[in-house]
């Protein structure tokens, strides 16, 4: 399972190849990352992958949905373009981590709650700063550098 949550955005962000996946991590890893994949089938089939997939990739799924929405505030992007995020957020997030923290961990009953509470938290905090009418003044956008492409695409910039 960790090597699965280190590895689970290989196929999505980078070149590397299923096949070397299974090579040098094994199917076991593999089966679990692609649980975890958004591939060319879209949102929908991701979001029926993780919640009839393996059990084991659902904590993961739960931590990266954590770190998503953490880092849309941390970084200050719902405050900077909250239209934006709004839009990716209800169209890719939404989806796929509403429906991990609805689903019971029979295997993990304490990691799934801890999880599950947090998801929540870190998910009602970006809708209340969502929701927050944007400042106008200068000071409220700023000259960080993000790589937005990447995020709205379903990925964290961050990592």
């Amino acid at each position: 399972m960790i090597l699965a949550a280190l590895g689970h955005d290989l196929c999505e962000d980078s070149a590397i190849r299923q096949l070397d996946v299974v090579a040098e991590l094994g199917a076991g890893v593999d089966r679990r990352i692609r649980g975890m994949t958004e591939d060319e089938d879209g949102v929908a089939a991701y979001v029926e992958r993780v919640a009839t997939g393996p059990e084991d990739t659902r904590p993961i799924t739960l931590c990266v949905g954590i770190d998503k929405y953490g880092g849309l505030v941390a970084n200050g992007l719902v405050q900077e373009h909250p239209l934006r995020w709004i839009t990716v957020v209800r169209r890719q997030m939404e989806p796929t981590f509403s429906s991990a923290a609805g689903i019971p961990l029979r295997q993990y009953l304490a990691a799934g709650r801890f999880l599950s509470e947090k998801a929540a938290q870190k998910r009602e905090h970006y809708w209340a700063l969502a929701a927050r009418p944007r400042a106008t003044s200068s000071s409220a956008s700023s000259s960080r550098s993000v790589d937005t492409g990447t995020f709205a695409r379903g990925r964290n910039p961050s990592r």
